[in-house]
């Protein structure tokens, strides 16, 4: 690890002691039961460390105006963001909101991740 990398995570650590909020992480898997046409989640729920970044409202495309699209964003360590599963979906769980993931972006160093969600009821 080079040293210019080192500052930067040591930089990261102290933002995420000053700003960070916990928030839970749940990692979904579902399953069909054809039989009884019925779907059924398991959800493996994890607490992590998260910077929010920002919130929105805006009308969601295609209701007229009538109903309204809430996005939000969070920082996350890298280490503490599992990557993408196949058949498992991702929500995050913050100031009693649930948002699915609706993308993520990592920084050039891979220390931090973007990640953004759309407000789940």
């Amino acid at each position: 690890m080079s040293l210019s990398e080192t500052f930067r995570r040591d930089d990261r650590d102290r933002q995420f002691a000053d700003c960070g909020e916990s928030v839970l992480l749940e990692l979904v898997e579902i399953a069909y039961q054809p039989e009884t046409q019925q779907a059924h989640e398991t959800v493996e729920t994890l607490e992590r460390v998260a910077i929010p970044l920002q919130r929105e409202g805006r009308t969601a495309r295609g209701t007229g105006g009538h109903e309204q699209q809430e996005l939000a964003a969070w920082r996350f360590r890298r280490e503490d963001w599992p990557a993408a599963q196949s058949g498992k979906t991702r929500r995050i769980l913050a100031a009693d909101q649930r948002y699915r993931i609706v993308g993520e972006e990592f920084d050039t160093l891979g220390c931090v991740v973007v990640v953004r969600g759309e407000r789940w009821a």
